[in-house]
């Protein structure tokens, strides 16, 4: 045990050894800790404040005897709760930073202890998601988790740091710690801080009171989190779910329930009983639409537009060729049949790879008419494909390892490849200049970045909501993308490279949902679906409306005879529209109808 870390408690030397790193916050870290007690060895969480990550340009003896205050009344509040499912601090102390060796170095400086019993068989909400995820176990622990934060409110307490990691599962049931921002309703001022994107938006006000609706706001976050797996944005997250969660397959009921706890004015977010009660229903049909919730958009060797819509049900696809008003197909069996998220991309050999994502995070490929799962992959959000320089395609997807690659060659067998680069969310991909696939990723920190897989840059944006990629007639990579909440869209060509990156701002259309770009002889063509409707607007020119309606994904090609055709959903439907001439569009998009019906 030469390498141990010790750490110093009320009992004497050596009290406690930490054992592994759980995380690091704002605050400091949290350790798994052990501690021996005539013979019998029992496990601790130790979370150690440093000073200097508090208040740096303080006297670190008096930020310690601050907050040594603040854990000592928040250890007597949590003791007296008697709520279940509360983990309530065991000791608050002081004493030297933790040591190897002998003893604790005089030059160390001191940190401030508490201790909390380990939850024993527990995971975070983070790690549960990434390997016990499924709809109903959702529900499920959100449910416990809105009847402790309210029983809580009930107590006149507010836990102020509610997060994924601060939220314990253990045999199944939730469990609250990390009560270090516990406060009283009604006090003021509240303590600084607090976790980026689960912090309500009213506290970022000076002298506000403290109120349970600041918790529920953090329920809200953390259903957000657990629904796609990605943290909500600091600003707008209400917008941001009702936009982004029917791109991970939620149907828009589903959306606008957890966009209510994420209102911006607290006083708008109901209580988490009422919210609980409708959970349930909402997540069970989010399971059972009849409704299209993804779709994709590719043409084959003889330039016939090839379309996948998906639901909670099933794939249909439908051809569309010259003169002809197509119709969509439902895949028979062994397609897969409960697809959230899919792609597609045309091979060397003129076949159309299908890549889908499924409701329990697999993802199935379709080459050459044949459908397999791929072992050990598992994604959530969005899929995007592109054919390759070589005659393959490769699509991309987020995964529990980050961002993660899956390419079919002219052999038609899949290869998986887990890249390095950190990636929360997938937004774009297209065929680069020199073969290569370029992507737009949105990586933990909100920032885009765009590249090849294995060379990503930033580009300069954040909190976008979404973005299209296309090639210029320069052979340029362009970028376009729509920020949060904002009413147009910035155009970046060549983005990721240093210097050469030019952008302008392309005013649009306010509600956009999603964006498509094609670089045509005539210039960039840009198609948006928005809250406003779908609307085409070519490089000269203005916007022309061909659907009134509210509109949630939209994609584009050049088909036959080089004319634009476009797919779109809107009402869980598929809706499509194509040039009368170059240039022409007709009045109006028209809904595909099965060939069933």
């Amino acid at each position: 045990m030469s390498g141990a870390r010790w750490v110093d408690g009320p009992l004497g030397r050596r009290e406690f050894r930490l054992v592994r790193l759980v995380r690091t916050g704002g605050e400091g870290e949290v350790w798994q800790a052990e501690r021996t007690d005539n013979e019998v060895t029992a496990r601790w969480a130790v979370k150690i404040l440093l000073p200097e990550r508090i208040a740096p340009d303080r006297n670190p003896r008096r930020v310690l005897n601050e907050w040594m205050r603040r854990w000592q009344q928040t250890m007597m509040r949590v003791g007296a709760l008697h709520l279940p499912g509360v983990v309530f601090p065991a000791g608050v102390f002081t004493g030297p930073r933790p040591y190897t060796g002998g003893g604790p170095a005089d030059s160390a400086g001191r940190a401030l202890y508490m201790v909390s019993r380990w939850v024993d068989g527990g995971q975070d909400l983070d790690r549960w998601r990434t390997e016990h995820f499924d709809p109903a176990a959702c529900q499920r622990v959100l449910d416990q988790i809105c009847t402790l934060v309210e029983s809580l409110g009930d107590e006149g307490m507010v836990h102020g740091d509610l997060t994924p990691g601060n939220i314990m599962l253990e045999h199944d049931a939730a469990r609250l710690i990390d009560f270090t921002r516990l406060t009283h309703t009604d006090a003021t001022p509240v303590l600084p801080g607090g976790t980026r994107g689960y912090t309500a938006p009213e506290l970022s006000r000076p002298g506000v009171r403290v109120d349970p609706a600041i918790d529920r706001y953090a329920v809200g976050a953390v259903a957000y989190f657990l629904l796609t797996g990605v943290d909500p944005p600091h600003q707008d997250a209400g917008n941001t779910a009702r936009r982004q969660l029917p791109r991970y397959g939620y149907p828009e009921a589903l959306a606008d329930h957890v966009a209510a706890l994420l209102h911006p004015l607290p006083q708008q977010r109901p209580r988490l009983t009422v919210w609980a009660a409708d959970l349930g229903r909402l997540i069970e049909g989010a399971y059972h639409t009849d409704g299209f919730e993804d779709l994709a958009l590719t043409v084959d060797a003889s330039r016939t537009a090839q379309i996948a819509a998906t639901g909670g049900r099933r794939i249909a696809v439908a051809r569309a060729g010259s003169r002809h008003q197509p119709l969509l197909d439902p895949l028979p069996l062994p397609a897969p049949q409960a697809v959230r998220a899919l792609a597609l991309a045309r091979r060397g050999n003129g076949d159309v790879a299908v890549f889908a994502r499924g409701n329990d995070r697999s993802v199935t490929v379709c080459v050459d008419g044949r459908w397999q799962t791929l072992p050990g992959l598992t994604a959530h959000g969005p899929v995007r494909a592109a054919a390759g320089g070589d005659g393959g395609v490769s699509a991309y997807t987020v995964g529990d390892t980050g961002l993660t690659g899956v390419t079919v060659g002219l052999d038609g067998v899949p290869t998986v490849e887990h890249h390095t680069e950190a990636a929360r969310r997938i937004l774009a991909v297209t065929a680069g200049p020199g073969g290569d696939v370029h992507l737009a990723v949105e990586d933990h920190t909100g920032q885009l970045r765009c590249g090849p897989a294995d060379r990503l840059r930033p580009v300069g944006l954040a909190d976008v909501d979404t973005a299209a990629l296309c090639v210029n007639n320069h052979d340029e990579p362009v970028l376009i993308a729509a920020q949060t909440g904002a009413a147009e869209l910035t155009e970046i060509t060549d983005p990721g490279t240093d210097g050469r990156a030019s952008r302008r701002p392309i005013p649009a259309r306010p509600g956009i949902r999603d964006v498509a770009c094609l670089c045509l002889r005539t210039g960039l063509l840009l198609v948006v679906a928005a809250d406003s409707g779908l609307w085409v607007r070519p490089e000269r020119g203005d916007w022309s409306c061909l659907w009134p309606e509210p509109v949630q994904r939209v994609a584009a090609v050049q088909g036959y005879g080089w004319r634009v055709q476009i797919a779109a959903l809107a009402e869980g439907r598929v809706l499509f529209a194509e040039e009368d001439a170059p240039g022409r569009w007709p009045p109006r998009a028209y809904f595909l109808n099965s060939a069933t019906d």
